[in-house]
């Protein structure tokens, strides 16, 4: 038990803050991360979390589509299954 108490430089019973703040992240991301994966929307739009906005930010032609094409974008969310 004192060579755990060396190791760590926590007392008995001290609980290491740094890494319990570390966990909740990772626990978050991974609960994010399962979110995306369990959404209904397209192939396409999975790669940006089903997200229809940040698709139009990494695919600069489809936005100048949806620009040109105003009334067609709704049909083509909806299609794709985007969230937003």
């Amino acid at each position: 038990m004192m060579e755990m108490t060396g190791m760590t430089g926590l007392s008995v019973g001290q609980v290491n803050t740094t890494l319990q703040g570390r966990i909740a992240e990772i626990q978050t991301e991974a609960a994010e991360k399962a979110r995306i994966a369990a959404l209904e929307c397209s192939r396409v739009l999975k790669t940006y979390g089903c997200s229809w906005t940040t698709y139009l930010a990494a695919n600069p032609t489809v936005e100048t589509w949806a620009t040109k094409y105003p009334t067609l974008v709704p049909a083509e969310k909806t299609r794709l299954g985007a969230i937003d």
